[in-house]
């Protein structure tokens, strides 16, 4: 089993980035707020700390968001004070550490997603590991009303071994209990980072591990009896992929025929595109799925934001935008270009507070555009479009490169994606009907069925 000694707090959020940074690194706004003491948390040595680069550090960051950034209001002489004010403690700082939390101070200062510092130590721990925190206990955690709980339990995961069942309050993970992980959430929450959306990511970062290791639940049942188990991890389903700068992470997809006629496809990254819109088509365009079609982008990461057009195109019947890219004296519209055989069958996107960046691209998109009906929670509003690049130090650096508004023109950062049918989910209704919100899909998706009575 490993051992977790320490209390749940700012250096455990730090850590987030370096276990499990493969999967997460697209949550990157926490990577800078919350990365003091970084390097306590991973098992990969530093590089040697030169206060000269550090110092070429700080300016390459500060100089592209100032060249990048499209709102001249937000890089203007409030951008310049903050360089005037956090430079000297660069030339002061003594550690990776500290120079990290300078930049984390300047880069917050924006108020925005997909700004962060991805630490070198992080490539470090992939390369010598292969893909490091890659086996997991098979469970997808979210705040709820009742605390914290079990929404998903995936099949043939060690936690269905056990017999755990959506809707089961978790009590503890390890050391860590459920109202401490929630306050946590809670007190990190900043700018457009929700609490929702942190206790997601500390919960699957919670639930996740290196081989051979064991994680300690104790999860309260439908019948309010306490139940603990000692669950070894398995293997993270899915395939290694990598894009540009950003760490490799595992993308996984779910594709399948539900009764009725209804297709399902589920993935968790806009990543590795032959893959992905190879099996993508296959299931939306599959004769069988007559009734309707279920995408769905809960726990979705987000990536690369062009496979959003290639994906919702195939449902046009018209040229038109699922939105608008916004750059610094430039504008890009995600154009939709019209099949001769667009899908018309009834199209449910299924989104959460999990949901996050290109996710949210498609899904609003869709939304506005009246192609398809949206079920679920609030997605997070991490919505900008990004790059990443490689920084002086070793470090990555994640910056945003433009605004984005979906079809209808609304900005999907901070907001997100609001749901036509916002579904809130509890263990009474996880333990009756095991997924509520994909039950109210299939639910929706039948009544568009034409009535052959008459």
């Amino acid at each position: 089993m490993r051992i977790n000694s320490k209390p749940l707090g700012e250096n455990f959020i730090a850590g987030l980035f370096t276990g499990r940074i493969q999967q997460l690194v697209f949550w990157s706004v926490i990577l800078t707020s919350l990365s003091s003491h970084l390097h306590a948390q991973t098992s990969t040595t530093e590089p040697e700390f030169d206060a000269e680069i550090q110092l070429q550090t700080f300016d390459e960051v500060w100089q592209r968001i100032k060249d990048t950034h499209w709102d001249p209001d937000m890089v203007g002489d409030s951008w310049d004070q903050a360089r005037a004010e956090l430079r000297p403690k660069i030339k002061q700082s003594r550690s990776l550490d500290e120079v990290r939390e300078i930049l984390g101070e300047l880069v917050n200062r924006l108020e925005q997603s997909h700004f962060g510092i991805i630490p070198a130590s992080a490539y470090g721990i992939l390369e010598e590991q292969g893909g490091a925190k890659d086996h997991d206990a098979g469970i997808r955690i979210r705040r709820s009303t009742d605390g914290l709980v079990v929404t998903q339990v995936r099949p043939e995961s060690p936690a269905e071994s056990f017999g755990v069942q959506p809707g089961w309050i978790v009590e503890k993970i390890d050391d860590r209990t459920g109202q401490e992980i929630l306050e946590v959430a809670g007190k990190s929450a900043h700018g457009p980072m929700r609490q929702e959306t942190i206790v997601g990511m500390i919960g699957k970062r919670l639930t996740s591990g290196a081989q051979g290791e064991t994680i300690h639940f104790e999860f309260r049942d439908h019948q309010n009896q306490m139940r603990s188990v000692d669950l070894p991890l398995s293997a993270t389903p899915g395939q290694p992929s990598q894009l540009g700068n950003l760490p490799s992470m595992r993308v996984d997809q779910v594709a399948k025929t539900l009764d009725g006629n209804i297709g399902y496809y589920w993935f968790n990254a806009f990543l590795d595109p032959v893959r992905i819109m190879a099996k993508y088509n296959a299931t939306i365009r599959n004769p069988e799925h007559s009734s309707g079609l279920i995408i769905d982008l809960r726990d979705n990461v987000g990536g690369i934001a062009a496979m959003t057009m290639g994906m919702a195109s195939q449902f046009a019947t018209e040229p038109s935008p699922l939105g608008t890219m916004s750059m610094k004296g430039a504008k890009m519209k995600f154009n939709l270009n019209a099949r001769p055989n667009p899908i018309t069958v009834p199209v449910a996107v299924l989104v959460d507070e999990c949901s996050i960046s290109s996710a949210e691209i498609f899904a609003g998109g869709m939304q506005d555009l009246g192609l398809a009906r949206v079920f679920g929670a609030r997605t997070a509003g991490l919505a900008l479009p990004s790059v990443v690049s490689k920084l002086p130090n070793g470090d990555g650096f994640q910056y945003a490169i433009a605004d984005y508004h979906s079809a209808s023109g609304r900005s999907l950062e901070a907001d997100g994606v609001i749901p036509d049918e916002e579904i809130v989910v509890g263990r009474k209704s996880l333990k009756a009907q095991g997924d509520p919100v994909l039950a109210r899909a299939i639910e929706w998706i039948e009544k568009q069925q034409p009535d052959t009575t008459k």
